[in-house]
């Protein structure tokens, strides 16, 4: 039996595989010319008609002279080439583990900590002096695979890249296989959290940036409150440094600095508090800058003032009772549910 006969791109060959609807789909063989018995010209995946990973533009990856095999072909993305990264060390014999969403690569001269699709990377030397910084390239994670950038290899790992002719790329490194079990446990490890902790933030900063507003947030010491957002005000990310953020309203922006994850994600609300209530513009102003006035109903107050120490109950009408500090008390009244009455002692 004969084997069917295609042309992609101005390539002739015979095809011997997965087809669908009469063309490759799945996984084959491909040979050039009307023989099946020459030399072959591809063989891997197929997409309609397509071999899929000559359609990643074609790169040609040696290590130390060696062609480096992998079911991924690199990779372009924003002009810059991508290599699979897994693959890559295993020809270097670089010893690499992921560690709680963290990747920790071991370099002789140098333990290398990053995430995937975030620059952030956090690096100790051989002294174990800690350094972090960001990259100019991060490293991507493509349907479960990590590549690595070019400029990350010569910038971090210490190897050289030669470009030649039909898109090779020569890669040079020494022996990495060495003096890789080194370095303080307890320093390692606080790394990997701060980076993980960074990185979970900054997913937050870049999917959050514009659905924001203001709950509970750590204002540095000594602001006035004219360095202040009201509460439940829309805010915007303007940048960004792990815990670290600069917020803006529009016509302010304030530095902040969160403690911890936990303390970041209560400092915010990602919906419009506002969103299932239809008030007047004039009442939510009132609300977000904590202000009552009389015919408030007690969701409006909630909202404005919070919860209240004590409630009285005195048939329709109510008393909420807002003590601060030692002395000072403040009275609401409340009838039928509407605010009615206000009275301050101290």
């Amino acid at each position: 039996m004969g084997h069917p006969y295609f042309e992609w791109e101005g390539n002739h060959f015979v095809y011997m595989g997965d087809l669908e609807n009469g063309i490759p789909q799945g996984n084959g063989t491909a040979v050039k010319g009307t023989s099946f018995y020459s030399d072959v010209w591809y063989d891997g995946p197929w997409d309609q008609g397509k071999p899929v990973n000559l359609l990643q533009d074609g790169y040609k990856i040696y290590v130390n002279g060696n062609y480096l095999k992998s079911d991924y072909p690199p990779i372009v993305r924003n002009d810059v080439v991508y290599i699979p990264l897994w693959p890559l060390l295993s020809e270097l014999r670089m010893s690499a583990q992921p560690l709680e969403g963290v990747l920790r690569i071991n370099h002789p001269n140098r333990i290398i900590l990053v995430g995937s699709n975030n620059d952030l990377i956090s690096y100790f030397g051989r002294g174990m002096d800690p350094h972090t910084s960001r990259m100019d390239y991060p490293i991507l994670s493509e349907q479960d695979v990590l590549y690595a950038p070019v400029p990350f290899l010569t910038d971090y790992l210490d190897i050289q890249a030669a470009w030649g002719e039909d898109r090779r790329i020569d890669l040079t490194a020494g022996d990495f296989s060495k003096d890789v079990s080194w370095g303080d446990k307890n320093k390692i490890n606080d790394a990997v959290k701060q980076l993980k902790t960074d990185l979970t933030a900054e997913v937050f900063w870049k999917q959050a940036a514009d659905t924001l507003w203001a709950r509970s947030l750590p204002y540095p010491k000594n602001s006035s409150e004219d360095d202040k957002f009201y509460q439940y005000e829309k805010l915007s990310v303007v940048s960004y440094n792990g815990l670290n953020v600069t917020l803006s309203n529009g016509s302010k922006t304030v530095d902040f600095e969160f403690p911890s994850l936990n303390s970041l994600t209560t400092a915010f609300f990602i919906q419009d508090p506002f969103g299932d209530y239809n008030w007047s513009e004039e009442m939510k102003d009132l609300i977000r800058r904590q202000k009552l006035q009389t015919n408030m109903t007690r969701e409006q107050v909630l909202m404005s003032w919070g919860k209240p120490d004590n409630v009285n109950s005195y048939g329709n009408m109510e008393q909420w009772v807002y003590r601060y500090g030692y002395s000072a008390v403040q009275y609401l009244y409340f009838t039928n549910g509407v605010l009615t009455n206000a009275q301050t002692f101290k």
